[in-house]
């Protein structure tokens, strides 16, 4: 009797999730999570995402890592992430530079902001990290932990054991109707002048 063999092949692939940016009035900004769904081992780095994050724009404005500065902020960017439903942490722009005193000591925002608001979980930052030094800053970004909106020190590249590859990009603009206003403004007092440039013609 002639036995069969068949060889299945599972593929995984990097895919992303994300939700449109959405408005927060308090800072004058908008905020997009974007969720990486990986194998674990693969993904992004820190860096990578920061990258990603500096090359996105939305209405012309170029963002950048999310820079939480206020319990508001922060959960409002927890809340987005969860909306979202596809992963535990999610990178923040912040970060202690090489040399910092570890654990607690030099924690900086990609946009140079102050250091004047942090939310981290209990017994955390501590460096704790297997792979390397935890130097970066991850928020929880799921209500299944219970602890939705409470930061982790995280090591800044793959880690072999987690697929954590998923950010938070906040872009330094307006609501889209505000920002229409300001553009029709402009566009406005752009024909006033060249009526009034005619009229002395």
């Amino acid at each position: 009797m002639k036995t069969t063999i068949f060889s299945f092949c599972i593929c995984f692939v990097i895919q992303q999730v994300c939700a449109a940016p959405t408005y927060l009035s308090s800072t004058g900004h908008s905020y997009e999570p974007i969720a990486i769904l990986h194998p674990f081992g693969e993904g992004y780095t820190w860096y990578e995402v920061r990258d990603l994050a500096a090359t996105s724009t939305y209405l012309g404005v170029q963002g950048h890592l999310a820079t939480i500065t206020s319990a508001e902020e922060n959960q409002f960017v927890a809340n987005l992430c969860d909306a979202l439903g596809h992963d535990t942490f999610y990178w923040l722009g912040g970060y202690q530079p090489e040399g910092t005193p570890e654990p607690n000591d030099g924690w900086q925002w990609v946009t140079g902001e102050s250091w004047t608001y942090a939310n981290w979980k209990a017994g955390e930052p501590n460096d704790a990290g297997t792979f390397g030094v935890e130097d970066h800053v991850g928020i929880v970004g799921s209500s299944d932990q219970g602890l939705l909106g409470q930061w982790n020190d995280m090591y800044a590249g793959v880690n072999p054991d987690r697929n954590w590859s998923s950010y938070v990009i906040e872009y330094p603009v307006p609501e889209p109707a505000t920002f229409s206003l300001f553009a029709l403004g402009g566009i406005g007092l752009i024909w006033q002048k060249k009526a009034r440039l005619k009229a002395q013609l």
